[in-house]
């Protein structure tokens, strides 16, 4: 009598009960595979999505890295070669990839090619360092102190590169200073590398302000910034007028393929 009043409940309704979980536990098993083809169907259109844009930002990042390569490589007057460090002042993204290409073509110039290098990616860090000190994102305090300061830091960093435009001009103005002042010293004071220099410190900055229209597509005048892409098209068909393939001028065919 003790055992049956401490076990209320018999051995066919544990069974039963039992049964009932088990075809409830079947019948959620039916439906969550019933639901696995769609799932997978939803996570494979999301795959591809994010595959296209991941493609497309590859993509993009490889033309301006090619670009900063054949601008970098580029010389004007007096041997200057400004048009690589403007195109890396003047972009506000895939600053990597630019610098990579500019890395690169620092070893086809006659001249030192780490000097170079040291020139752009002082360049690149100065443009951070105005954006998380001087040109302040909106919104954003005026300090980086107290408890909010892991937030606002990380707030400053996501908005790096889009510093103001007269910034970047300074910056690019600075990097051809460290460039020239070397190409000064190497030569001995010659007038040649003195006028160099003079020229990529004037010439940086007017191309820094004119290739930033070509990023800023809504900041700016479509007119300005359809002049700004023709002026980027037309530096590197310059840059590209002593390579030939076939007998056919590579900046001839560029020109002709991107109009």
């Amino acid at each position: 009598m003790d055992e049956k009043k401490t076990n209320p409940l018999s051995e066919a309704d544990v069974t039963a009960e039992e049964s009932e979980e088990k075809v409830d536990r079947a019948a959620e098993l039916r439906m969550k595979l019933r639901r696995l083809p769609v799932a997978a169907m939803r996570l494979f259109r999301e795959y591809k999505r994010n595959a296209r844009a991941h493609a497309k930002e590859s993509i993009g990042g490889i033309a301006l890295g090619v670009a900063a390569y054949l601008l970098g490589s580029c010389r004007l007057l007096f041997g200057a070669s400004p048009l690589g460090l403007a195109l890396l002042c003047a972009s506000p993204k895939k600053i990597l990839w630019i610098l990579a290409g500019l890395a690169a073509s620092a070893f086809t110039l006659p001249e030192n090619a780490f000097i170079y290098i040291f020139a752009y990616v002082t360049a690149a860090a100065v443009r951070i360092l105005a954006r998380l000190l001087i040109d302040v994102p909106a919104g954003s305090g005026a300090t980086i102190s107290g408890k909010g300061r892991a937030v606002e830091l990380r707030r400053r960093s996501q908005a790096a590169f889009t510093e103001s435009i007269y910034l970047r001009m300074a910056t690019g103005a600075a990097g051809a200073f460290i460039i020239g002042i070397f190409n000064i010293i190497v030569s001995e004071l010659e007038y040649y590398s003195l006028f160099g220099a003079v020229f990529s410190m004037l010439t940086v900055p007017v191309a820094v302000f004119v290739y930033a229209g070509c990023f800023e597509e809504n900041r700016v005048d479509k007119r300005f910034r359809e002049l700004a892409v023709g002026a980027l098209i037309v530096s590197v068909t310059y840059a590209l007028r002593d390579m030939y393939f076939v007998g056919i001028s590579a900046g001839a065919f560029f020109a002709f393929f991107v109009t």
